[in-house]
């Protein structure tokens, strides 16, 4: 997340300092209102705050760390916080951003979210995302969820139990710094 938008142009090589497949940059500067939070501190000092999620859902897996601690060591080294050489990534880092309101799916009902895609998979406006089980009323047919944006899916509902309201799914496109 960065946000606001800094001061500095250096912050928009930074998303690919951090190696992983996918970087999202999201400009949250409303959200950055809220001054308890880290981010609306930096706001308030018209700073740049960079934030990261690692593996979702409570997990972490030893390659989950061993990307964090990866991104996070070439992050500092980028802003010259440490002394050190990048360790470049392995592939090609896609910078993506999810800017519209349509990139947010939520969940319709109370059930079990089923997604159709992969973390990292394409989808087209007007697909079937996933669909939501109602395991309490087995009368009831699953709800299915269509793609009101096109894009990459870059997050998806883990577990599946979800609430009304809640996001299920969050589709981005290509960044580009302008």
């Amino acid at each position: 997340m960065i946000c606001p938008e800094p001061k500095d142009p250096a912050w928009r090589h930074e998303p690919k300092t951090f190696t992983y497949r996918y970087s999202q940059v999201n400009d949250e500067r409303e959200k950055c209102q809220e001054k308890e939070a880290l981010d609306g501190n930096g706001v308030m000092l018209k700073d740049m705050v960079v934030t990261t999620e690692m593996g979702g859902a409570g997990q972490c897996s030893p390659s989950v760390l061993r990307i964090t601690e990866k991104g996070v060591r070439n992050v500092m080294i980028h802003f010259k916080l440490i002394e050190g050489k990048l360790d470049p990534p392995q592939s090609d880092v896609t910078v993506v951003a999810s800017t519209q309101r349509e990139d947010y799916h939520l969940s319709p009902a109370n059930g079990i979210y089923e997604s159709f895609y992969e973390v990292g998979e394409g989808v087209k406006k007007g697909d079937p995302l996933g669909q939501v089980h109602f395991p309490e009323r087995h009368d009831y047919v699953p709800e299915v969820l269509t793609a009101a944006s096109s894009g990459i899916l870059i997050t998806r509902r883990f577990p599946g139990g979800t609430h009304r309201g809640d996001c299920v799914a969050v589709v981005a496109r290509p960044f580009e710094a302008g």
